[in-house]
């Protein structure tokens, strides 16, 4: 068994020699005396559990647990006897403690009826270990499993005396305690290596799985001229301001199409403010007048208020908000008047020639190309290093080379001085941009103002070195330095990092109407390759008549097709680069028949795609079968353990992060940890499952997940919620065949029978058939699922019943094709 000894072992075990010797001469003690005066000195003396992590009486419906032990999920059910209720154990022999628990049960009666009792509690609870104890003796056994075995063919971890535990206190510690609770020793004493494994997947079972989907040479040509039309033209410098006039949307606009509740929507950034901050005031970027007052007062008035600029200026968004456009719509458009008379710095560290983890090293770079390329300012220009360090070079020849500097007959060796004078200057690239800008600012009289974008796309490292740059320049020049960041970089910095010192002014940007950026492109995309906008095409010979006919088809089809607006918007999860890229992958994608598409316009004037077509590419991508690691698409029915509870775990825990609308005013959507776990573990599910589950959304991006430090308590008060994403996999895809067609091969099925009969094949009616089989397996692992509050929340009966009207709508479908087909 793995030791586990601490500082506080040592101590720990000479408090219970005491103890032991002082309990030998005590009577027959009632429940209550051996509670008090054995197990709560025990626990709280000798295992370092603290009072606030022991619940006594912890009621479970009608009855009352003795004790329950937390970490700060409920980790252990302790069921109190009298003193005198001595359990038959056979003879332990040194280290040898664990037992067959059935072995205990024939003929110990009260241990027997103990071990029923403390299953029921912990099966109600999701509380994996149970424990009887009478103050003298003490059995832990696995009282809760999600493994396939029975309970009582399991083990057990038996202590007979507390002369035995006084004997062997190090096993009893490294069983006991709560630091091995916490690195769960007894779980892996009783259960690891003896559990039957999760079936495999029957995608393990497939040839060459995930298999890829052939593309022809036009689906490869378009996903080039998508590539070139959607993003790369865009940036060019002879579209740029064109594209930002006519494709610039505002944010903050709440879309109709999104999965989560309009409150939420509001309140994204709420979290960002708290009385933790101190005098920080943030504001939203913009209004519904256009750009917030005090954001254009510090374009307008920046030389007027170099007092306030000594700390950077935070723009905040999640990444894909579209930070970058709103940098370059304000310098080109929306604050072009104001700020065209100045010297406006960008800085992209998301770009793909700053490889460098030297941030420092980047900005440098990027501000002096910028400099010398729209400024034609050369930083580096005899002339210009001569202006920059005048007064220094004054003083510098009235010091001690004076002499040499009024003697003429030396004047070769008063250059030689000068050079390296200036020399020196320029050595530190930092040190000589700083001067710069500062010359340029205070000498030249311009106004100068530097974004720093894309640090999102960096690590938490680089962005907190990123804000510690910014810094430097704002406190020196005085002028205007904005830094994009993310929201929760933002949050962890104020709380303990770079940002933790000071008082930063910071805007936030919301997200923009996705469906709105997204017509907008395709309009404009279709005036370049019509000609209307003027820009050097794609070199050589291209055929540009497929993708013109394709941008006309996908503008149509949003006008016409809500539902395909509402999978793109919550799939996307309000990033617009996502979004744009969705519509790339639909365009290229090898399970999209784009000569039908076309065909069907050129013939009738109007085509729009069906949303199972467009959800069809975004889920497979370029693969045959459904790969959960290159898909947007999240399999809900992912197992965790040989429960069939567990194949509803994650749709639960979206579920009720969806029905806690009353707390959204105050929360921002946020449920805390705490009120999750508890809800899954009284449906039964056991916390290592849960964990895995949450982890499992989070990294999908289904759910937000943020974790704070409650005043007063010792531990981290974590809290999650919903995400568009989260949203509509719950009340959209996983009511649909399309998507159960997709995951079933990636979705271990329990029973051997089940998993037989499924047909590996990728005809439509053998998939109809396994989507039939599937459905109904779920219905009867559902009717199987013991717990009232699970049944009261998700209504699986409505989700089945919507699942196979599905299925049975698509059969009727090709059984009509079928019959077209033959008639033809």
């Amino acid at each position: 068994m793995n030791s586990l000894q601490t500082h506080d072992f040592s101590k720990s075990q000479e408090f219970f020699r005491d103890f032991f010797q002082s309990s030998k001469n005590n009577e027959d003690l009632n429940e209550a005396e051996t509670r008090f005066k054995f197990i709560d000195v025990i626990l709280t003396e000798c295992l370092s559990w603290n009072r606030g992590d022991i619940s006594v009486e912890k009621r479970i419906e009608e009855k009352y647990a003795d004790y329950v032990l937390s970490l700060p999920t409920p980790k252990l059910v302790i069921e109190a006897k009298r003193e005198g209720e001595y359990f038959k154990l056979p003879k332990l022999k040194g280290h040898k403690r664990v037992l067959k628990l059935q072995t205990l049960l024939s003929g110990n009666d009260k241990f027997k009826d103990a071990v029923f009792q403390v299953s029921d509690y912990c099966h109600k609870m999701g509380i994996q270990v149970g424990a009887v104890c009478n103050g003298h003796q003490i059995i832990a056994f696995v009282a809760n499993r999600n493994d396939g075995v029975p309970i009582f063919e399991g083990y057990c971890v038996a202590f007979d005396s507390l002369e035995d535990i006084n004997n062997n206190f190090l096993d009893f510690w490294n069983i006991f305690s709560k630091e091995a609770f916490a690195r769960d020793n007894l779980i892996r004493e009783l259960i690891e290596d003896k559990a039957p494994p999760i079936p495999s997947k029957i995608s393990e079972g497939i040839n060459a799985y995930p298999g890829r989907v052939h593309r022809n040479d036009e689906q490869i040509d378009l996903q080039i001229l998508s590539e070139y039309f959607l993003e790369d033209v865009l940036t060019a410098d002879e579209t740029n301001e064109q594209f930002l006039r006519e494709c610039y949307s505002r944010s903050g606009v709440l879309s109709q199409y999104s999965s989560i509740d309009r409150d939420v929507q509001k309140t994204k950034y709420e979290e960002l403010r708290g009385k933790d901050f101190g005098n920080l005031e943030i504001r939203s970027v913009t209004t519904n007048k256009g750009l917030d007052q005090k954001f254009l007062e510090i374009l307008e008035k920046c030389e007027e208020q170099r007092g306030l600029n000594k700390r950077p200026i935070l723009l905040v968004g999640d990444v894909g908000v579209g930070k970058t456009t709103f940098i370059e719509n304000l310098i080109k458009v929306d604050a072009s008047s104001i700020l065209k008379n100045s010297i406006t710095l960008r800085v992209d560290l998301g770009s793909k020639a700053i490889l460098t983890n030297d941030i420092k090293k980047s900005i440098v770079e990027e501000i002096t190309n910028y400099l010398d390329k729209i400024y034609e300012i050369d930083i580096y220009e005899g002339k210009f290093i001569e202006g920059v360090y005048h007064k220094e070079y004054q003083k510098f020849k009235k010091g001690i080379y004076r002499k040499l500097y009024e003697n003429k007959k030396s004047n070769n060796l008063a250059l030689e001085k000068e050079a390296q004078f200036f020399e020196g200057k320029i050595k530190d690239p930092f040190s000589h941009l700083r001067a710069s800008l500062h010359h340029i600012v205070f000498g030249r009289k311009k106004k100068v103002i530097i974004f720093i974008d894309n640090c999102d796309q960096r690590s938490d490292d680089d962005q907190q070195q990123a804000f510690l740059v910014s810094q430097e320049l704002a406190e020196l020049l005085l002028v205007p330095v904005f830094i994009t960041i993310r929201p929760d970089t933002f949050y962890k910095s104020l709380k303990n990092g770079s940002l933790s010192g000071y008082y930063p002014r910071a805007f936030t940007i919301h997200p923009p109407s996705i469906e709105e950026v997204i017509i907008k492109r395709l309009n404009f995309a279709k005036k370049i390759v019509k000609g209307e906008v003027k820009t050097e095409l794609v070199k050589g010979s291209v055929d540009l008549k497929s993708l013109a006919t394709l941008l006309e088809v996908m503008v149509y089809s949003f006008e016409k097709n809500k539902e395909l607006v509402e999978f793109i918007h919550n799939i996307s999860n309000g990033n617009v680069r996502k979004a744009i890229q969705l519509i790339k992958i639909f365009f290229s994608s090898g399970h999209v028949d784009t000569k039908k598409i076309i065909d069907i316009y050129n013939k009738s004037g109007r085509f729009v795609i069906p949303l199972h077509e467009f959800v069809r590419a975004i889920v497979y991508r370029d693969n045959t079968y459904f790969n959960p690691n290159d898909s947007f698409i999240s399999n809900l029915f992912e197992i965790f353990s040989l429960n069939g509870n567990s194949y509803f775990l994650q749709l639960l825990t979206l579920d009720f992060l969806q029905k806690r609308k009353s707390a959204v005013q105050i929360t921002g959507g946020y449920v805390t940890s705490r009120d999750v776990y508890e809800y899954l573990q009284g449906n039964g599910f056991l916390v290592d499952e849960i964990d895995k589950a949450v982890g499992t959304l989070y990294s999908n991006g289904l759910i937000d997940y943020i974790a704070k430090k409650k005043e007063g308590e010792g531990f981290d008060q974590n809290k999650m919620r919903l995400t568009m994403i989260g949203g509509y996999h719950l009340d959209g895809l996983s009511k649909k065949f399309l998507y159960i067609d997709a995951i079933l091969f990636d979705t271990p099925i329990i029973d051997d029978e089940i998993r037989g009969s499924i047909n590996i094949s990728r005809k439509i009616d053998d998939r109809l058939d396994n989507a039939d089989k599937f459905v109904d397996y779920l219905f009867k692992s559902w009717k199987e699922f013991k717990s009232d509050s699970a049944n009261e929340t998700l209504n699986w009966k409505a989700y089945n019943s919507i699942l196979k009207k599905d299925i049975k709508k698509i059969r009727g479908k090709v059984k009509q094709r079928k019959a077209r087909n033959v008639e033809a």
